[in-house]
């Protein structure tokens, strides 16, 4: 093996054990730290091949993992290790975005439940249990109590949120520094440009029927699978709403003083911005606004 491939070796499986044991030690770079990882193979990955990048993430899981004896740092590497294995392939051999994005979408999925099955297997902690997770000394007031049961009820549809963020994230990050590398040539994907396929609308129509039955018959997993179909539902509507209000914005730039109304606006009633963003996913789903304002444009 030439010296200049063990040197890169080396140096690539030890920033990634750096950041692995960064990410678990400092939680709230964990979101950060995951990123970066996800680049930095999916880089190694479209200038090689997915062998080199593969076996840098698994040493360094194992180096990591020892280090901190705790599963954490390797679950860490892994799964956003191979979401960015993932993308350098895809977008070393042209895939279309499109079917990157969502092959994307459905492997962080998958990867987020498996890190949580082997977390659980190895550490037998159940990751759905917030009361254990917590573990609060005194006992909580009864409206904390009542958040905690709904945590509880929504987090497999917040987990589902969680690796649609990541993969969008990962997905757009990778493009961009494939791109600014040289390694892309092609135009690059647009958030703007993507909606949410119509049938998208039968996560809204399944989860009400759940509901009601779940509130007419008391039956709690019909009401469970309601709740956090709902919920995941309404987190690609927010994303379709957010994606259409970038279009609008880059299509009719506002005024300066406009700009400043809007972020403003966001940061105070940020709630309330997400469910409007929600709202606007909801139309453009239904009537596809893009459309219709290109071919206004091209008939004018």
């Amino acid at each position: 093996m030439p010296a200049g491939t063990i040197r890169e070796g080396a140096l690539f499986t030890s920033v990634l054990i750096f950041l692995a044991v960064l990410g678990v030690v400092v939680v709230f770079l964990s979101v950060v730290v995951g990123l970066i990882i996800t680049l930095i193979t999916a880089a190694i990955t479209h200038r090689s091949t997915a062998v080199p990048a593969l076996s840098y993430v698994v040493l360094a899981s194992l180096v990591a993992g020892l280090a901190l004896r705790a599963p954490e740092p390797a679950l860490l590497l892994v799964e956003f290790g191979l979401l960015g294995v993932f993308y350098g392939l895809c977008l070393k051999n042209r895939v279309a975005y499109g079917r990157t994005l969502s092959i994307g979408v459905i492997l962080a999925v998958i990867l987020v439940f498996a890190s949580l099955g082997l977390s659980y297997l190895l550490t037998g902690q159940d990751p759905f249990d917030i009361n254990t997770l917590m573990a609060p000394a005194e006992p909580l007031p009864e409206a904390v109590e009542q958040a905690m049961g709904i945590m509880a009820v929504l987090m497999p549809g917040g987990l589902v949120a969680w690796a649609v963020a990541v993969a969008f994230a990962g997905f757009f990050l990778t493009a961009g520094l494939l791109h600014r590398l040289g390694f892309i040539g092609e135009p690059l994907p647009e958030f703007s440009a993507w909606r949410l396929p119509w049938y998208a609308i039968w996560g809204l129509i399944g989860g009400l029927i759940l509901l009601l039955i779940g509130d007419r018959w008391a039956v709690e997993w019909a009401d469970a699978i309601a709740k956090n179909l709902l919920f995941v539902t309404v987190f690609g509507l927010f994303l379709a709403g957010l994606s259409l209000s970038v279009f609008l914005y880059r299509f009719y730039p506002p005024p300066r003083w406009m700009k400043f109304a809007l972020a403003l606006t966001i940061l105070l009633y940020f709630p309330v911005a997400a469910l409007l963003m929600a709202n606007i996913g909801f139309v453009d789903t239904l009537v596809d606004v893009r459309s219709r304002m290109e071919r206004r444009n091209r008939e004018s």
